[in-house]
């Protein structure tokens, strides 16, 4: 993945990016921010995905509705096993 990563990257160095109206979450860290977006794109090529701290990170600051659209449902089937009072749904296309 570094190969595509650096072409990512490359290809985002000539995209604007407005500020966002909302903070983030990244994949590779249980922290919020909205700086660097494009070398957060690019690490996100490269870098484990923490599903489990994500969910858990988002969890703990407000009451959540997990909505999964897509053919299968693969993230929200976890969703019981990682919290305990947490709704979750799919949406199959």
């Amino acid at each position: 993945m570094a190969g595509i990563a650096e072409i990512f990257h490359d290809y985002l160095m000539g995209v604007k990016f407005a500020t966002p109206r909302f903070g983030d979450l990244k994949c590779d860290s249980t922290t919020l921010g909205s700086a660097d977006i494009a070398e957060k794109l690019v690490q996100q090529l490269t870098q484990p995905v923490r599903w489990q701290s994500s969910i858990q990170f988002i969890y703990r600051h407000g009451p959540m509705l997990f909505i999964e659209p897509g053919a299968k449902t693969v993230l929200s089937k976890p969703m019981p096993s990682l919290l305990v009072h947490c709704s979750s749904y799919e949406i199959t296309l």
